[in-house]
Order: C-alpha cells, then sequence, then structure tokens
C-alpha cells in the first residue's frame, strides 16, 4: 500500500489537474463557431491563417490530453484502495458508480431531451411545427435507446491502419460518450484485473498496439482510449505505484509533446492521415507531460480554488447542451464581423463565458438546490 504521505501527493496532484482539465475539454468542443468554416493555407500565412492555425493548435491538438488524463485517473482510483478485486468489492464499487456514474448519465441526457420536446412543442403552439415533430426527431436521431447511447457521430473519415473507418458516436448530450465508455470499461473491470495481474502489466503493451493502430471493436461504448488510458490507471492502482513514477520521465516526455506537437499541427492535427498516424504518441507522451507538470504544481504548494475543483463534473456534463451554448453564441451573433484579431479574441474567451456560465448555475444550486445538485453530480462536492 501507498504511505500517507504519497498517497497526499497523488490526491493533491489529481485536485491540482481537475480544472485545467476540463477547461481544455471546453476548448476541444468550441473547435467552430456557429458562423464560420474551417480553412487554412500554409502557404500564405495570412492573419486569418493565424487564426486558425492557434485554433487548430488550441482544440485539434494540444488539448487532447485531457480524455486520457482522466481515463488514467479513474483507473488509478478504482483499484488503489483494494488489495484484491473479489465479487463482494467489485458489487461495492458498481453499486457505487451506479449512484456517481450512472444515474447523473441518464439525468444529464434527460435534460437536453426535455429541452428539445419543449422547443418542438413552442413550436407547435405558435403554428410552426407539427406535434408529429417530435417522434419524428427521436426517430431522425435513431431511437429512444440510442438517444442515451449513440445518436451523434464524428470523424467519419478516420480511418485505422487497416484503412476501415472508425467512426465515433457520442449521446445527447454529446460530451457524455466519455462517461458511457468508462462506465462500460467500470464494467468490465475483473476481465482487465485478472489480465493485469496474470500478465504482469504486459498487457498494456497489446493495448498500447492497439491503440496506436485503432485496430479494436468498433462498438460504441467501446473505444480503446477508454480501455487503454484506464488500464494504465488501473495497473498503477493494483501494483499500489505512485503516479508521480511518470514523473521519471519528465524531460523527455516534454522533448518528445512538443516536437509530436509541432508535427501534429503542422500535419492538420486529426484531420489528416498523418495527424491521425501522430495523435496517439502525442496524447501518449502529453499525458505523461501533464501528470509530471501536476506534480512539480504540487511541490510547490499550487492550489486552485475548491470551487473550481468540485464542480468539474457539472460544468463538464452541463457546458455540452444547447442551452449553454445559446447563451456563447449571442456572442457571434453581436459581433458578425471577419477580422482575424478580434476572432481569435472570441475564440479564446467564449470557452471560458461558457464556463462561467456553468459556474454561475452550479453556485446557484449549490445554495437553492443542494440535494438536486448532489443527483447531478453524483455527490461529487
Amino acid at each position: 500500500m501507498l504511505d500517507k504521505k504519497t498517497f497526499c501527493m497523488d490526491s493533491r496532484a489529481i485536485d491540482w489537474l481537475r480544472f485545467p482539465l476540463i477547461v481544455c475539454v471546453v476548448f476541444i468542443h468550441s473547435f467552430n463557431s456557429p458562423t464560420e468554416a474551417y480553412y487554412f493555407d500554409w502557404s500564405g500565412l495570412s492573419a486569418t491563417d493565424i487564426y486558425y492555425l492557434i485554433k487548430i493548435t488550441i482544440s485539434r491538438a494540444a488539448t487532447h490530453f485531457a480524455v486520457p488524463c482522466f481515463y488514467v485517473i479513474s483507473g488509478y482510483l478504482f483499484f488503489l484502495g483494494i488489495k484484491e478485486l473479489d465479487k463482494g468489492c467489485y458489487l461495492g464499487k458498481i453499486k457505487k458508480r451506479f449512484h456517481t456514474l450512472f444515474i447523473p448519465y441518464i439525468i444529464w441526457n434527460l435534460i437536453p431531451l426535455l429541452l428539445e420536446i419543449c422547443k418542438i412543442s413552442m413550436k407547435c403552439l405558435l403554428g410552426r411545427a407539427e406535434w408529429n415533430d417530435i417522434a419524428l426527431w427521436i426517430t431522425d436521431k435513431g431511437g429512444i435507446l440510442e438517444l442515451f447511447w449513440n445518436c451523434h457521430s464524428w470523424a467519419q473519415n478516420s480511418q485505422n491502419w487497416l484503412g476501415f473507418a472508425t467512426p465515433m458516436y457520442g449521446p445527447l448530450d454529446l460530451p457524455l460518450w466519455y462517461l458511457r465508455d468508462l462506465m462500460v470499461v467500470t464494467l468490465l473491470t475483473p476481465i482487465l484485473y485478472w489480465l493485469i495481474k496474470r500478465t504482469k502489466g504486459w498487457i498494456l503493451a497489446i493495448l498500447l498496439l492497439c491503440y496506436i493502430s485503432n485496430i479494436w471493436i468498433q462498438i460504441p461504448g467501446f473505444r480503446i482510449t477508454a480501455f487503454f488510458y484506464f488500464s494504465i490507471g488501473a495497473y498503477l492502482g493494483i501494483y499500489k505505484k505512485s503516479l508521480s513514477i511518470l514523473a521519471r520521465y519528465e524531460k523527455l516526455a516534454y522533448c518528445i509533446t512538443i516536437i509530436l506537437l509541432i508535427l501534429f499541427v503542422y500535419y492538420g492535427a486529426a484531420d489528416t492521415y498523418e495527424g491521425r498516424f501522430i495523435s496517439p504518441f502525442y496524447c501518449l507522451s502529453s499525458t505523461i507531460s501533464v501528470f509530471c507538470i501536476a506534480f512539480r504544481m504540487q511541490r510547490e504548494n499550487a492550489e486552485i480554488p475548491k470551487l473550481l475543483t468540485k464542480s468539474v463534473f457539472f460544468i463538464y456534463a452541463l457546458h455540452g447542451i444547447w442551452i449553454i451554448s445559446f447563451f456563447s453564441n449571442i456572442v457571434y451573433k453581436v459581433y458578425t464581423g471577419d477580422n482575424p484579431f478580434i476572432l481569435t479574441i472570441l475564440y479564446l474567451v467564449v470557452p471560458f463565458l461558457k464556463i462561467a456560465i456553468c459556474l454561475v448555475v452550479y453556485i446557484a444550486m449549490e445554495r437553492f438546490t443542494p440535494r438536486l445538485l448532489n443527483v447531478l453530480t453524483g455527490s461529487r462536492r
């Protein structure tokens, strides 16, 4: 078992990471404004091209360590406090995550569903739509079950090393695809536990190969990203190794990350074949780098306000719902120009506007409806 001092160090590093990671997630989901199309030309490097270069670097490349980091943390915390994953321990873990993962997942996907029904109903009352449009909208999304699992798809042009397309799917509250995959891998933890113990961790090498090649079962909810990074955390948790072990490779990780980031951006991030090839290597090295930074910051006693840390799940679940996007879209409706400097400022400001709105809602609910907030966040407060 980890000694108390090491455990506290890991906990502080994880707490320090949570909010910066969710800021990265919001930026990933803020790549396109509602009024512009994407293009980029390396040959000219005009002011507009520099604007798109900034967007690509932040949203399409640099921030893509966020989800892997969250998976590592989840796998680590799942196994850290147990000596052996027997039936009783497993059922206890699953029961807890029924409240912290499954119930919030269902509720947060119900919210945009009800909002959409209300939106169509208002149009019906105003004579701008028919009542059967509600059923048509649900059917168009694939059905009720798909709304909670895979009604959205993207990255249709992505391919693995064998040349097969590997689209991604998400539920109605799109960012919750991460939570969906986390629930799947959590249910399968006995298999992961057995494989990690049986192979002394060498199963990670096989998962790494599957991850970088993207040769894996293409079923929504079973992404290799979740299995690989969760297993890294699981390995450290099972063998009671501190996350700070990653800091041993700090300088090497920084160097590799910088080089790969430059190449990743130059080759068009995840939108080209070369970019997709570089992506897993960059995500892995940058994930290690981020944990190294976290341990360096906690050694220097750098702290993030408790409000920001405890509201991370709420921001994650709420920022993807269109009612929040509605407020941020007002900014782009106010400014309809194409000045690249102003567009760059808006791109950098709007994600923080979304986060600020989420924080205001969180603070209001914490004060007036704390029980409801507990349910929505899985008691993460």
